[in-house]
């Protein structure tokens, strides 16, 4: 068969539950994590695809594209009249944007000149590098994030203790002057 060609799934109609749904159902959430962690989530919806659809690593990122352009557009919609919480801005940087986004739409066109040269092999391996050194920075930034919480929390316990000395009338421990600083 051809390489190209999605002879290899199933016909697109009619929907069926075990493909369909059950991707709609873990897409929509991978977006939702995606979405909250501040991601596009490609390095979710792609081994997704993969797995759930049994699409072709081209395949599942030719939709996982698609899909991303659909919640970008959902999030823009949702927050572009938001105000930003610490400030008189709007909630979108309208100017990071345009810094940034030359370089992401050459990103785009250079994979999707690469993913049509490129064997789907050496696509396989470099997602699963890609993913994987993600995935482990990702894991490394959480639990230095995770450890400098604890501390930070564990120094506020110290600093908050309460002398507490016992009232007799109402059960309560009454509080003194270094108690409020």
């Amino acid at each position: 068969t051809d390489a190209g060609s999605f002879s290899y799934h199933k016909p697109a109609f009619p929907l069926d539950w075990e493909h369909d749904g059950r991707t709609l159902i873990f897409a929509s959430l991978g977006l939702i994590v995606a979405a909250s962690g501040g991601i596009g989530g490609g390095g979710i919806l792609v081994p997704l695809f993969m797995l759930l659809l049994k699409f072709r690593p081209k395949h599942a990122i030719a939709l996982s594209n698609f899909t991303i352009l659909g919640g970008a557009i959902a999030n823009t919609v949702v927050n572009v009249r938001k105000r930003h919480p610490h400030g008189d801005r709007a909630l979108i940087d309208w100017d990071l944007i345009l810094v940034m986004e030359p370089l992401t739409i050459f990103g785009a066109v250079f994979g999707s000149l690469l993913s049509k040269v490129l064997p789907n092999i050496v696509l396989t391996v470099m997602l699963v590098a890609i993913l994987a050194f993600m995935g482990q920075r990702t894991l490394g930034k959480g639990l230095k994030m995770w450890h400098e919480e604890s501390v930070s929390k564990a120094r506020i316990v110290e600093t908050t203790s309460i002398e507490m000395s016992a009232d007799g009338c109402t059960g309560h421990a009454p509080l003194t002057a270094s108690d409020t600083a």
